[in-house]
């Protein structure tokens, strides 16, 4: 992740298209760093599948700007997109154990 985000930071973009891009990056970031809050901290596990539900629609939106930069910068999030898909999974299937 950060990787990408150096290369989208040091692409020879419009510097609006970078700047839209990495507030997407930031605000993605923050919404996850909220999410072990949410889920160990607090507990609310609906309210965390929820979250990361928003999440999983900011790193869409993450990696359709980042593509419009660079393409590798893109794929670099892949694994990250997969590994929240399965958190998704893993934290619906918590809710309905609870």
């Amino acid at each position: 992740m950060g990787i990408a985000s150096y290369l989208i930071y040091t692409s020879q973009a419009s510097s609006e298209r970078i700047q839209k891009a990495l507030i997407a990056y930031g605000i993605q970031l923050a919404v996850n760093f909220f999410w072990s809050i949410i889920f160990f901290n607090m507990q609310a596990f609906l309210f965390a599948f929820l979250w990361l539900l928003l999440l999983w629609v900011l790193i869409i939106v993450t990696m359709a700007l980042f593509y419009r930069i660079r393409r590798s910068a893109m794929y670099l999030l892949i694994p990250y997109f997969l590994w929240v898909t399965f958190a998704v999974y893993l934290n619906f299937g918590v809710f309905q154990l609870n």
